[in-house]
């Protein structure tokens, strides 16, 4: 299967991981780590993030693992001591059912084959084990917002596709999973100049800018 690459993750991953440290990405950031957190209470490890870039979330959750295509995002992760490996998230080079739990925060938009990443990391999680993703619903005000950026190839949101919360519930069903929990967030508009940290709202919210769903492997 062909996959698409990101090379703006490859050649910049620098001024993408500057941006979390800035005064507009760090509130959000914030918030969505502040989403991720209750959700990731109890669960068996280890853990795997998809997908994870830099390493910010990997090393702000204390997850075991990381993968991502992208051998210049790779390189940061792991000077910040996050073990990883360059892996799309359709082929991960884990033995089935040696994962208490994976990670998905912000990888899904950009596979090629989403659908597909997802049973991947049904594949390597353990009976009973959690699937954790961090959703940009397309119907939130952040989803189009970001949808309209990724006909930009200079664009770190190039080539991404944004689903509905619908579909992508739909589809992590499909693959053997059952929702267990989620948080929302991000109401603030995506154009405002500057962005505070937010409250949580519990449940799945289409409107928000960022749903962490929490989903048990129940087959």
């Amino acid at each position: 299967m062909e996959q698409p690459v990101y090379k703006v993750f490859d050649e910049n991953p620098a001024a993408y991981d500057a941006w979390y440290d800035s005064a507009q990405g760090r509130p959000l950031y914030e918030s969505e780590l502040q989403a991720l957190r209750p959700l990731l209470a109890n669960l068996h490890r280890p853990w795997l993030e998809v997908g994870a870039g830099t390493g910010r979330f990997a090393e702000a959750l204390k997850i075991d693992y990381a993968s991502d295509p992208a051998a210049g995002a790779l390189n940061i992760a792991q000077s910040r001591g996050v073990p990883s490996v360059a892996a799309w998230g359709q082929q991960l080079p884990f033995p089935d059912n040696s994962m208490g739990a994976v990670l998905v925060i912000y990888a899904l938009p950009f596979a090629g084959d989403q659908e597909g990443l997802i049973r991947e990391s049904s594949r390597v999680i353990a009976s009973g084990g959690h699937l954790v993703l961090g959703v940009v619903p397309f119907e939130s005000e952040w989803g189009k917002y970001y949808s309209a950026k990724a006909s930009s190839k200079d664009s770190f949101f190039a080539g991404a596709i944004f689903l509905s919360l619908h579909n992508v519930l739909d589809m992590s069903k499909r693959a053997g999973f059952d929702l267990d929990d989620a948080r929302s967030t991000l109401y603030q508009s995506p154009r405002s100049e500057t962005f505070q940290k937010e409250n949580l709202e519990n449940g799945a919210d289409p409107v928000a800018g960022f749903v962490a769903l929490r989903l048990i492997k129940s087959r």
